[in-house]
């Protein structure tokens, strides 16, 4: 039944576009949109480090998000923090000791779903930039509001819900669908916990088909070049 406003079914997620390589002097860029949320990640790296920053068993990453206006503020520190945490476990940083790697996310518009967004913008701009990586990743946002389960909620529908759950999810060739981070708001169930990672876990199986499309489609225009 149709019960948004979008007219979208509750488990229909938003229309999706990509863009690689639009940031320039980056290594790997990506503008990643959501329906009207877009984000724009850029990578840099791997690259010279400064020695007071220099790790002898490890790449130094760095991560800075900021959200739309451009200015980082307290409230961007918990994206930033779960953004690095899963760059860092995708990343095989233990093959570049002392370089650098950096990603840049701004968010151009918020329309919901920013924090999964970014995630992807990430993801793809790290496999832009050809970085070594242990897998791959994308991400989901689902609501529950008066019991109903909807996936890739608006900002409007974020601001009615009466819970909220993010998964980011690992792909690789060896295996696909383990949780790589999970935030959530507000009180749940056990049991529509794992109705929200069912959600979840197709919703970012359509994202990551719909990134190695994207991928592949750039590497039919490098081949053709």
């Amino acid at each position: 039944a149709q019960v948004r406003a979008d007219e979208r079914d509750a488990n229909q997620i938003r229309p999706m576009k990509c863009e690689l390589e639009c940031v320039a002097k980056s290594d790997g860029s990506c503008q990643f949109s959501c329906g009207k949320t877009v984000v724009i990640a850029a990578v840099y790296g791997f690259r010279d480090v400064s020695i007071r920053k220099e790790q002898v068993d490890r790449a130094t990453l760095e991560v800075q998000f900021r959200n739309v206006g451009g200015s980082q503020c307290v409230n961007d520190s918990v994206p930033q923090r779960l953004i690095e945490e899963c760059v860092a476990s995708a990343v095989r940083i233990n093959d570049r000791p002392r370089s650098a790697l950096t990603a840049a996310i701004h968010v151009v518009r918020d329309d919901g779903g920013v924090l999964g967004c970014a995630l992807n913008a990430v993801s793809m701009a790290l496999m832009d930039a050809a970085v070594p990586l242990n897998y791959s990743f994308s991400a989901m946002t689902c609501i529950y509001k008066d019991d109903t389960l909807i996936l890739d909620p608006t900002a409007a529908e974020l601001a009615t819900a009466d819970a909220t759950v993010m998964s980011a999810v690992e792909h690789s060739v060896d295996a696909s669908g383990a949780h790589l981070s999970l935030h959530q708001r507000g009180s749940i169930t056990v049991e529509q916990l794992g109705y929200a990672l069912d959600s979840l876990a197709a919703g970012t199986s359509a994202v990551d088909a719909f990134m190695r499309a994207s991928l592949q489609k750039r590497l039919k225009r490098a081949i053709k070049l």
